[in-house]
């Protein structure tokens, strides 16, 4: 491999994919022989949250931001509930929040995984655009733009890797009722949570149609082992690649 080159690989998907265990078990495997860094980009981090934190706080109240929180779900969703529809003066300033959070982990990223030749990230930008589109709305081609034009700019000197786990809703009710996450509550229910899984399907598309290739796992009829052993495949592919 390059010295000079990175490879960042993005482990995104729907809820209850298994995105984190297959980042756990890829980091196992993949650090017995090259240096492996792992991270989280989730949408509205630091910056973003602390504002969702306020709106939330300004349209409920303390005890419920902090059982939400508590059971996973992020503050964004709360103040979308009850606003609906957000204006094109607070889109604005989430969209520079945003901005300037996400360059926030650019600075933690380069510093963490300066010596890493593998960079592991949960989540990433795809996920991240279902929420973009989840609370924005229309006023989230701005946030769309700017995550396209950055990852053009990440693969002058990165090779970019997306892995989308998916698998069919049935499937992900069981795994969710199992793990208690993400649960359904009289203010969020199921048809929430599949309408973020139908987001999230979307964003994925999107992403293939600006061009970087979107490697979907269905991980339906898949165990973990199976998951692992096709991602390693592709990721061994590309190792090659850049050798």
């Amino acid at each position: 491999m390059s010295p000079r080159t990175k490879i960042l690989i993005f482990v995104g998907g729907v809820v209850g994919g298994g995105k984190s265990s297959l980042v756990n078990n890829l980091r196992n495997v993949l650090s017995a022989n090259i240096d492996v860094c792992t991270l989280r980009l989730t949408a509205y981090p630091n910056l973003s949250y602390a504002l969702f934190s306020l709106l939330a706080l300004l349209l409920y109240n303390y005890k419920v931001l902090k059982l939400y929180s508590r059971v996973g779900v992020h503050p964004s969703t709360l103040a979308i509930k009850r606003i609906r529809k957000v204006n094109a003066l607070t889109a604005m300033l989430i969209t520079l929040l945003e901005i300037a959070s996400i360059h926030l982990w650019r600075l933690y990223k380069s510093f963490k995984c300066r010596r890493s030749r593998i960079v592991l990230i949960d989540e990433g930008f795809i996920n991240a655009v279902a929420n973009y589109v989840e609370v924005l709305g229309k006023h989230s081609s701005v946030l769309i733009h700017y995550v396209y034009k950055l990852l053009r700019r990440f693969s002058q000197n990165h090779k970019l890797v997306f892995i989308f786990l998916t698998a069919d809703i049935n499937t992900l009710r069981r795994r969710w009722l199992r793990r208690r996450y993400p649960i359904e509550t009289s203010f969020i229910d199921l048809f929430h949570h599949i309408r973020y899984v139908k987001l999230m399907m979307f964003s994925m598309r999107v992403f293939s149609k600006l061009g970087f290739k979107v490697h979907v796992i269905d991980a339906t009829y898949k165990d973990l082992n199976e998951v692992v052993q096709e991602a390693l495949k592709l990721i061994n592919l590309v190792i090659q690649e850049v050798a």
